[in-house]
């Protein structure tokens, strides 16, 4: 697998999560609306990044 960026976080596969997940902090970034904020979150992912400031975004992030 090449290293680069994913498009969607719900992309990233399980398995390549756990494997690197004592190596690496996976994180999805330009995070736009609660609901990709919340697939992100699903899919593993261990940080946020927003753009902006949307308070739908920071809630989901909190949860």
């Amino acid at each position: 697998m090449k290293h680069g960026t994913v498009k969607k976080a719900a992309d990233v596969p399980a398995a390549f999560l756990y494997g690197v997940k004592n190596f690496s902090l996976v994180g999805a970034g330009t995070v736009l609306d609660e609901p990709s904020a919340a697939r992100a979150i699903h899919a593993g992912a261990g940080f946020i990044f927003a753009p902006n400031l949307n308070i739908d975004v920071v809630r989901a992030a909190k949860r």
